[in-house]
């Protein structure tokens, strides 16, 4: 039997869950992901911490907390501060993007998008990632 290489796992936090359930197919179809959902800012920053996640994909428009806030919180915690995130949402605007890099998110993706650049830049991030 041959060694079967370990998917990279990803947390998804976007209250559009039509939208998630279209992206975790996309990406697990590669082979190369395994994705779990949350659908608001509490259960992600809980599943950040409980399943320490190789790399989360974070929405800017969420109706309890935007991703800003989800995100400082995140680089904040001792816990969750080293998982790289890639902001993934609908707001294309200068001004989001420049908070974004601010913030410390390694990544901006649009939802408009194809899968293909989406999974680009998870691979460039990841590539980037310390090793250890």
């Amino acid at each position: 039997m041959g060694v079967q290489a370990v998917a990279v796992h990803l947390l998804m936090i976007d209250d559009d869950r039509d939208l998630c359930r279209v992206k975790k197919a996309q990406l697990e179809r590669t082979g190369e992901f395994a994705v779990t959902l949350a659908h608001d800012a509490e259960s992600g920053l809980r599943l950040a911490r409980k399943k320490n996640p190789d790399l989360i994909l974070l929405d800017v428009m969420m109706p309890d907390k935007t991703g800003f806030e989800v995100l400082e919180m995140l680089k904040s915690d001792l816990a969750t501060a080293a998982i790289p995130v890639v902001m993934f949402t609908g707001v294309d605007e200068d001004a989001a993007k420049l908070r974004a890099a601010e913030e410390y998110s390694e990544g901006y993706v649009t939802k408009t998008a194809d899968s293909s650049h989406l999974i680009a830049t998870i691979r460039a991030v990841l590539l980037r990632r310390p090793k250890g």
